[in-house]
């Protein structure tokens, strides 16, 4: 028989059920049959299908796996009882989820699934993916899985992965490095193509973005992740572009940014002066000139023929340098109608001709000087400047910026200032000139302000405008003009702040001043307010809340103690403490805020439970500008918090180091391996914070925290228990930590529960009993089982144990569970109750009751039945048909070698089976005949028995005439009815033509036939399909061996008689055909031997005795053996005529 697999050693899939097979085969052609059990109550064979027969068979069996984890092991063994033996197959089946390319069992610590990712990083990937990741042995660790939980699920997965490693400590950072050293170039004559060369020092994955900030560099390449680099290097291509520079230094920067670097790398291209360009530049300075010479000559009120003088001279220059410049006929028109030698509006009609718009969308001096022109010529004749002013303010409006313009105006403003009525875009502009251009006048600065002031709208240039003029006149008039604008403006960064504080000291009257003041009150701001500033607050009814949290934290931080301030503003602070405790607000200055004024004492219910968060709040710090939120996950809970990050700032509640950060940037990425700092907004808290779980021991926070403490005690008590089972009930746990903390709570109910313990309250049992057993572990399970047995409550007990296959129970409540069991359900067969029965019986822990149980139901090996046996007998136990059960075992298997106790059991039963008493005594007597092994004389006793009972004992099986003849033939003597046995049998047996050479040995007891004592007979005992070749020689005569056939007596048994005088050596050979070659397999020799035997002598025999007497010259022995040997002849004729 031969079977596969060997050793059934399978992976097989957590919860759930799954099919496999057994082969067993037959090696020799013949009908393999039997049953197969299994040891395991989780490998199950079909009732059905337990039974097997022919050449080559498939046993079906089942493994369970419902509520194991990934990682348990299944061992046992299939127990085969065949017509070829009984045979055991070890199994062992481990227990994995199922994912692809790897086993989960085998991450057994963290170094182990880095492994995977160095050598396979796609086969980490997908594990890192599998829903049943989280079931790999070393995610139960409670911070592992608390930063996976944080990170999964969100953004790139390769990303998931490296902050992942690195997170949970076996893995380190890749560094990004690269010189950051300037590029620069000089005249380039064509494209520069170059690269930066951006290295790492360790596999892992990470992106990073390139951008420039010029148009002269192009990046072919603008992103790159970790697959990019070869040999550790990126180089990052870049090209510089001589179309886009310009002569001089072009400056520009490609910046590279990750979360592992930042870095701007300096771009600089020189282009040489060359002659063209040299001219180039001076044409364009002349240009500039012409119409510099025109303004300088505005400004200083010189008359049109000057002016035309000084631009000729320009024109003559610019003719020099590029005589075919476009715009020379125009430049001298300009000049001419200067000069009056031509007309202004026949001049200014030549410049629309030539595509001038007057317009500072042209963007050319001749559109402004257009502009220019057009004001100018308005100006003749117009004694007040109305017309003018209003000709120029349509010509700013539509867009001319022209300095021209802006002199013009201010010629206006000096001889007309009525016209400056208000502080428009004009008015301000214009004032810009002036503090730029030209000498201002305190007077205008004064006008200017006040009209700044009456602006209803944010200017910025008005502000500017005012800022320089209060240099020049440092005056209340224009500093009030600026911080109304600074106001209206909603200006509140720390540089406006100076303006403020100056309007404070300066006692200037303005609505919200005060406010503004606190606003942009700079962060190092070191000293006290002013008095001013908190006498104002102290009547303030509606103050905002970044002022509120500004002007408390400046009062508590540097008002003395015992202040007058202080005291004022104490009812204003507990009620904006209140507030923005109820609203759940902090930062810096409202920790200073709580500090101070919220007491043990004044702690209620309603706030302890918001103040907890408030106290573990810790300022968030991190300069990664790439980060949007930090978040925080916390190990004992189901949620996690994001909050925006502020400057790079945010204020997150913590529960303590056991909390895991984590950073998302804009992309959904999050990140555990972001720099940041970590600062508590408060301290010394731990005194309010218990008065808070006093008042309120349901804030999640404390109660997290209340569990945590409980679960760090080797020992919990009562007080620990019930605060741990309150969390469970009351609070949104992360599943691994509510296992293990409920892992806590059964072990302590198991501690307390059994009979005298009264610890273990009925309510404790409810909630054993309220608990889900699917989401614990098969540990838990047990012990939940066993506090049940032990408190009584064995019908809940058994349904746990049957339902979840628990088999871990101790011994002891296992036995108190199975005996109760097996009374109530009055002996009914069952399959787990029968293997736990027999696990008990294998340790000695059974009783009575379950010895009835395991000889009524169970069916195993041999050497397992005959122990349960005689565990029965010895206690007096109910065996039922058991020693039946051995016996058929032992006949089918052949396993005989202890059969004859057992059937001595069997046979003195009430009730045998007569084709099983018939199969014993085959089987034995087999074994006895054919194979040499002795029963023992109890069995032929049996034997003998069973023959004296048979009236035709001729109807006997050959094999029991066999072993009970032989057997006779072994005995010094045998009784008158052995004899007369053994006659009828010997006889029956030789008309059957059944010789064999121990009949010789019988004689002595029995008569045997003449033509059989005469004879020596040589017997072989071989192979019934075998045929045996005899050869022999009768010495001294024969030399020669020759060849003469043997007898088959018996399937495999074969004789050869042979006639041998005295004196006379037969040698025989034995030969089988082996390898197609004759073979000698048995030699020996056979002389003539006297046996003694209760008939007369034969005539052969006297033949022989009448040759010894004449050899010894014994002349009367040899005369009476003559007339004997006459005698008997004579009585030879007479009793057998021949017809």
């Amino acid at each position: 028989m031969t079977w596969q697999p060997e050793v059934a050693e399978e992976i097989v899939r957590a919860d759930g059920v799954s099919g496999h097979e057994l082969i067993v085969s037959s090696a020799n052609g013949l009908n393999v049959k039997g049953f197969v059990y299994s040891s395991s109550a989780r490998v199950r064979i079909p009732e059905s299908g337990n039974s097997f027969g022919g050449l080559r068979n498939r046993i079906r069996y089942e493994v369970d796996t419902s509520y194991l984890a990934p990682g348990d092991r299944i061992e046992g063994k299939f127990i085969l009882v065949t017509n070829c033996g009984e045979q055991e197959i070890p199994y062992e089946f481990t227990v994995d989820s199922g994912a692809p390319g790897e086993r989960l069992s085998d991450l057994k610590t963290p170094k182990d699934f880095l492994r995977i990712a160095e050598q396979d990083q796609d086969t980490a990937l997908r594990l890192l993916g599998y829903r049943d990741f989280i079931d790999a042995p070393f995610m139960q660790d409670l911070h592992i899985r608390t930063v996976y939980d944080g990170l999964a699920n969100h953004g790139s997965r390769q990303n998931f992965m490296e902050e992942f490693l690195i997170a949970i400590g076996v893995k380190k950072p890749v560094r990004l490095m690269t010189d950051g050293a300037p590029r620069e170039y000089s005249d380039p004559a064509e494209r520069i193509e170059d690269t930066i060369v951006i290295r790492c020092d360790s596999w892992g994955y990470f992106s990073l973005e390139a951008e420039s900030d010029s148009d002269f560099i192009l990046l072919p390449k603008k992103s790159a992740t970790e697959q990019d680099f070869r040999d550790g290097a990126l180089r990052l291509p870049f090209t510089v572009l001589p179309d886009h520079l310009h002569q001089g230094i072009n400056m520009g920067a490609i910046r590279i940014r990750s979360t592992l670097l930042n870095v701007s790398i300096p771009v600089t291209v020189r282009i040489s002066a060359d002659r063209n360009r040299d001219e180039r530049v001076c044409a364009d300075n002349e240009v500039v000139g012409i119409f510099t010479e025109a303004l300088e000559s505005l400004k200083n009120g010189e008359t049109g023929t000057q002016m035309a003088e000084k631009i000729r001279r320009r024109i003559d220059r610019l003719e020099a340098i590029d005589g075919e410049h476009k715009n020379l006929p125009l430049y001298r028109l300009c000049a001419d109608t200067l000069d009056e030698k031509r007309s202004t509006k026949q001049f200014m009609s030549d410049m629309r001709e030539a595509g001038m718009s007057g317009n500072r969308s042209g963007g050319s001096a001749g559109d402004s000087y257009l502009a220019m022109l057009e004001a100018c010529g308005m100006f003749d004749g117009d004694d007040d400047g109305i017309a003018l002013y209003s000709m120029l303010e349509r010509v700013f409006d539509r867009g001319s910026r022209s300095p021209f313009l802006y002199q013009r105006v201010l010629q206006i403003f000096e001889v007309h200032p009525e016209i400056m009525r208000e502080a428009d875009d004009l008015t301000v502009l214009t004032g810009w000139y002036a503090v730029r251009k030209a000498d201002i006048s305190k007077e205008m600065a004064f006008r200017l302000a006040a009209l700044v002031e009456e602006r209803r709208d944010y200017f910025a240039p008005a502000v500017s405008l005012m800022k320089k003029l209060y240099e020049k006149y440092p005056d209340d008039r224009i500093l009030t003009a600026i911080v109304r604008m600074l106001i209206r403006g909603d200006r509140r960064e720390e540089k406006d702040f100076p303006w403020y504080e100056r309007a404070v000291k300066h006692d200037i009257s303005l609505t919200k001043l005060y406010d503004y003041f606190l606003y942009s009150l700079p962060e190092a701001y070191d000293r006290l307010l002013p008095e001013s500033v908190l006498i104002y607050f102290t009547y303030a009814q509606n103050l905002e809340r970044e002022n509120r949290e500004v002007l408390y934290y400046n009062i508590l931080r540097y008002a003395a103690p015992d202040s007058r301030i202080l005291e004022d503003y104490r009812p204003m602070m507990e009620r904006a403490a209140l507030e923005e405790l109820f609203e759940g607000r902090i930062n810096r200055k409202l920790a200073v805020l709580y500090r101070a004024t919220i007491y043990d004492e004044m702690i209620d219910a309603q706030l302890a439970r918001i103040l907890p968060p408030i106290l573990r709040s810790a300022r968030i710090t991190c300069r990664n500008p790439q980060m949007k939120y930090v978040v925080v996950v916390h190990e004992e809970l189901l949620t996690e918090d994001a909050y925006p990050l502020k400057r790079g700032k945010a204020y997150v509640p913590l529960f303590g180091d056991r909390d895991v950060i984590l950073f998302q940037d804009s992309y959904g990425n999050r990140y555990a391996s972001v720099k940041y700092e970590c600062t508590p907004a408060m301290g010394n808290i731990d005194a309010t914070l218990a008065a808070c779980y006093a008042r309120c021991p349901d804030n999640p926070i404390l109660q997290a925290d209340a569990c945590v403490r409980a679960m760090e005690k080797d020992e919990i008590g009562a007080e620990e228990a019930e605060i741990l089972t309150r969390a469970d009930e009351t609070l949104e746990l992360h599943p691994l930590f509510r296992a293990k903390m409920r892992a806590v709570l059964i072990r302590y109910y198991r501690k307390n529960a059994g009979k005298g313990n009264d610890s273990l309250r009925d309510g404790d049992i409810r909630y054993l009993l309220s608990l889900d057993p699917s989401r614990l572990t098969q540990e838990d399970r047990t012990m939940i089982c066993a506090i049940l047995v032990e408190s009584g409550r064995l019908s809940e007990a058994w349904e746990m144990m049957e339902k979840y296959i628990l088999t871990g129970l101790s011994d002891e409540l296992t036995a108190v569970l199975v005996s109760h069991l097996i009374l109530e359900r009055l002996f009914e067969e069952n399959g787990l109750l029968l293997h736990l029965a027999f696990r008990l019986g294998e340790r000695d822990r059974e009783d009575s009751v379950i010895l009835d149980y395991l000889c009524e139901h169970f069916n195993g090996t041999i050497p397992q039945m005959m122990g349960i046996l005689r565990k029965a007998l010895r206690s007096h136990v109910e065996t039922y048909d058991m020693e039946e059960r051995i016996v058929a075992q032992m006949l089918f298997t052949g396993q005989t070698e202890k059969m004859d106790s057992v059937f001595e059991l069997y046979a003195s039963g009430e009730h045998t089976s007569e084709n099983i008493v018939r199969a014993y005594f085959t089987v034995r007597c087999r074994e006895y005949f054919l194979e040499n092994r002795n029963p023992g004389d109890r069995m032929f006793q049996y034997l003998e028995g069973l023959v004296d009972a048979t009236a035709e004992k001729e109807k006997l099986p050959d094999i029991y005439m066999l072993a009970l003849t032989r057997y006779y033939a072994t005995l010094p003597d045998l009784d008158h009815a052995q004899r007369a046995i053994c006659q009828t049998l010997v006889n029956a047996l030789i008309d059957e033509g059944r010789v064999f050479a121990y009949y010789k040995e019988l004689a002595k007891f029995i008569l045997v036939p003449g033509d059989i004592m005469d004879k020596e007979i040589v017997e072989y005992h071989g192979k019934k399909d075998i045929v045996p070749y005899l050869q022999l020689r009768i010495l001294p005569e024969e030399e020669e061996f020759h060849y003469e056939d043997m007898k088959t007596v018996y399937p495999g048994i074969y004789i050869h008689e042979k006639v041998l005088f005295e004196g006379e050596i037969m040698e025989y050979r034995i030969e089988e055909v082996q390898d197609g070659e004759k073979t000698i397999v048995e030699e020996g020799s056979v002389s003539c031997r006297e046996v003694r035997t209760i008939a007369p002598g034969n005539r052969f025999a006297n033949l022989n005795e009448m040759s010894l007497s004449a050899e010894m010259k014994s002349d009367r022995g040899l005369r009476d053996k003559m007339i004997e040997y006459i005698k008997k002849d004579a009585a030879v004729e007479v009793l057998f005529p021949l017809q």
